[in-house]
């Protein structure tokens, strides 16, 4: 087995906000924002303030919850994350094939294009309108990202397996997919080169270097980026982790709350808790995680750190969750950046204790 490398766990050196042009969530969207302020940052979604650092767990306990913790936010939150892109690709028998070969090698990739540091501010309208392809081997969409209907679609049904053409418009925040890219043969004497090809961005690299992929390229002068975020090809359940990361105005300490996923999109369940600085002066998270149904997960807690370079309510945070007996389940770690009202947001990775 493949030993996780924690290092791995903190994928970003820009956070991700995250959002669509025009979507009214928890990730952000296009409308007014004191439209949606009463419901965003009223005394019940600062809740979990309520609650100590200082204690081991938070405040937090080991029953289970309602689904959702109660909160329709949440349901929101996962609906985002379940856009299945039903692409008959991944139903094709001779794609089938290739994926359950034992030479094939498998992976997934996230990639969000568009302002992925949420841009109010930002007017023009950006078209990324382009192909995602491979020299050899297949490209299956699994979700859409922030799409929104109107304005963003992959061409369905795909005439070729090794490209995806598509279509988005961006402006405040991002779109993206998650994708499975199947390399049939790895070790062959040519590289298998994954090339995006979308407006104003244009990457290329080899499909090889995927395997703990986590990288964002700046593409123009608007301040669009392209983010690539891939897990490492690991032997135990891992996955990807996102969610919100707010300081409540006034008030020296935040909240959190979000969604873990798999490396496949699927949400596995969702999470919430609090940071801030503890009595001793130590930066710390506290936080309890549950499954789709409610049910619990465990309690999770670690550190955060502010950016090194000095970057304004930028950072990283590394943690752990343990079971209700204290037993270790899994480690997660990512990037945060730090908002008072919709633009604080944080994403990174997760492994179960196999990968310890």
């Amino acid at each position: 087995m493949k030993p996780i490398r924690l290092s791995l766990l903190l994928l970003f050196g820009t956070i991700l906000a995250l959002g669509a042009t025009g979507c009214n969530s928890l990730f952000g969207g296009g409308d007014p924002v004191d439209e949606v302020d009463a419901g965003y940052y009223d005394e019940s979604y600062y809740s979990d303030l309520n609650y100590s650092l200082d204690e081991p767990n938070g405040g937090y306990d080991v029953e289970d919850e309602e689904p959702y913790f109660g909160d329709p936010d949440f349901a929101a939150m996962m609906d985002e994350e379940e856009d299945a892109a039903d692409d008959a690709v991944g139903d094709d028998p001779g794609v089938a094939d290739m994926e359950e070969d034992p030479v094939s090698q498998v992976y997934y990739l996230r990639l969000l294009w568009g302002q992925l540091d949420w841009n109010p501010e930002l007017e023009e309208i950006t078209t990324w309108s382009g192909t995602i392809s491979v020299d050899r081997g297949a490209i299956v969409v699994l979700r859409r990202i922030k799409f929104e209907h109107v304005t963003d679609w992959v061409v369905f049904p795909r005439e070729n397996p090794q490209v995806v053409d598509l279509y988005s418009l961006t402006r405040p925040h991002f779109d993206g997919l998650l994708l499975k890219i199947i390399d049939d043969d790895p070790d062959a004497d040519t590289e298998n080169n994954l090339v995006i090809d979308m407006g104003p961005g244009q990457i290329t690299l080899p499909v090889a270097e995927l395997d703990g992929y986590a990288e964002i390229y700046d593409v123009d002068d608007l301040g669009n980026q392209m983010s690539l975020r891939s897990p490492e090809i690991l032997d135990c359940p891992n996955g990807f982790l996102a969610g919100i990361w707010v300081q409540r105005h006034g008030h020296p300490r935040g909240i959190y709350r979000g969604v873990f996923t798999s490396y496949e999109g699927g949400v596995r369940g969702c999470v919430r808790g609090h940071w801030g600085i503890n009595e001793a002066g130590e930066r710390v998270f506290r936080g309890k995680y549950i499954g789709l149904g409610g049910e619990f997960r465990g309690l999770m807690n670690g550190t955060w750190l502010p950016d090194p370079d000095g970057m304004g309510g930028y950072g990283s945070f590394e943690g752990r969750w343990v079971s209700a007996s204290g037993e270790v389940e899994g480690i997660l770690g990512g990037h945060y950046r730090r908002g008072f009202r919709r633009g604080g947001f944080f994403s990174g990775r997760w492994v179960e204790e196999c990968g310890l």
